[in-house]
């Protein structure tokens, strides 16, 4: 069964016990990988589709604010429940890319293949694999990881043509990549990719879960941009065919406005001052 704050929602037999723990549903989301593939084919099975309803009805019938489940949070299963159930040998994320099926319940596979690494914020280390946060949100939502790394390499390639064309103005390249403006621009434009082709709130997920155990003034520039970027593209109703330069431009628009945030001064390479370096809009 399903424990659901205090209340119990039977799924089927053999009976598992998933956590969903309202104030705190990313560790809801990952728990519902620890169904089983006889408890996912439960699901998938069309003679218990009634029973999967009632579960999703009792989620929206204790949406905020009458009670205790906010739309974010609803909207997050439901879609954490369609993954789980949605896939198979025939078609599924990763199967053009040579990925083998069902990779998402391989951790080792997501951390340690090399598929899933993203571009590193530190100098010289030019990728990094998926901590073990991101690992299990990926295992949740395989779909949105792969578009998440396509994204990721996106956004850096084309940062890395504004720092060298010194769109920004800052004159090093590598300064502007790390910490500087077109590292600012790279976050914001990574963050709206994936919520123009996958909604804010699994970006969020994601993104936030990228700087898991970071608390530097650097990962407090990241996540301001972050949510920048989500916002961007929500407010301009930026859906999945609309273009990477489209949203490209409007980033770059949103530097030179100053609605992002980079770190200055710095050293050459971008490194942080102690003492000195502050979080400055991107207009300065």
């Amino acid at each position: 069964m399903v424990i659901i704050g205090s209340t119990r929602v039977p799924i089927g037999n053999p009976i598992t016990v998933v956590e969903i723990d309202p104030n705190d549903f990313i560790i809801g989301i990952m728990g519902l990988s620890n169904l089983s593939r006889d408890e996912i084919d439960w699901l998938d099975d069309p003679a218990n589709e009634n029973t999967v309803a009632e579960i999703l009805n009792f989620l929206e019938a204790n949406r905020n604010p009458d009670n205790s489940f906010s739309q974010e949070l609803i909207d997050l299963v439901e879609q954490a429940i369609s993954n789980l159930i949605s896939f198979n040998v025939n078609n599924y994320p990763g199967k053009n890319d040579g990925f083998p099926f069902e990779w998402w319940l391989d951790s080792n596979f997501i951390m340690n293949s090399g598929n899933f690494d993203m571009p590193s914020d530190v100098p010289n280390n030019p990728n990094e694999s998926p901590n073990a946060v991101e690992a299990s949100l990926f295992a949740i939502f395989p779909k949105e990881a792969v578009l998440h790394i396509q994204n990721s390499i996106s956004a850096l390639d084309t940062a890395q043509d504004l720092a060298e064309n010194n769109t920004f103005n800052e004159g090093s390249p590598m300064k502007s990549l790390n910490n500087g403006k077109s590292d600012a621009f790279r976050h914001a434009f990574w963050n709206a990719l994936d919520t123009a082709e996958f909604g804010a709130s699994i970006t969020k997920l994601f993104t936030d879960a990228h700087e898991f155990g970071e608390t530097g003034i650097d990962s407090r520039m990241d996540l301001f941009n972050n949510g920048q970027g989500r916002d961007i593209a929500v407010n301009n109703n930026y859906g999945f065919f609309t273009s990477d330069i489209t949203i490209s431009l409007v980033i770059q628009q949103a530097v030179f406005d100053g609605i992002l945030k980079y770190l200055s001064p710095t050293e050459n390479n971008g490194g942080i001052i102690d003492g000195i370096t502050q979080i400055i809009f991107t207009n300065q």
